[in-house]
Formats: C-alpha cells, structure tokens, sequence
C-alpha cells in the first residue's frame, strides 16, 4: 500500500521525477529493472505508466494553458 502519494503537491512530484529520471537514464539494463520496480513501489505508479514517465525527456516548462484566440481586426468573430 502507498500512502502519502495523493498529497504530494505537483512540484514535489515534478522534483522526485527528475531525480529518478536522471539514475534511470544513466543505468544499464539490469539497474532499469529495479529502479522502475522501486519507483512503481514508491509513488503507486503501474509499470507501463511509468515507463514513458521515465523514458521521455523531461519538461522544462509547463505545458500551454489552451487555444489560443484569434482577435478579429474589425471587431467581429474570427470565422
């Protein structure tokens, strides 16, 4: 059983990630295994959820807040 993973705020989350995400990259095949084992155990995380997690590059920034809008030079809706 997990606990204290629902109340970890997203920087927290965001933090602990790239920690693991740096070991996990520089580890060979046999240290892979268990370091996803230890993350999965750790914060509740399915291992095929965590794979792309752990393989992708990390994220810098947030994502965008949405759509942008388009603003109509003379005043009406864009179409």
């Amino acid at each position: 059983m997990v606990t204290g993973t629902a109340t970890l705020g997203l920087s927290s989350k965001r933090e602990r990630l790239a920690r693991i995400h740096g070991r996990y990259q520089r580890a060979g095949r046999p240290h892979k295994s268990r370091i996803l084992c230890e993350f999965c155990a750790t914060y509740g995380y399915h291992r095929k959820a965590a794979l792309p997690l752990l393989n992708r590059p990390l994220r810098t920034s947030p994502p965008p807040a949405g759509r942008q809008q388009i603003k109509c030079p003379l005043g009406g809706a864009a179409t």
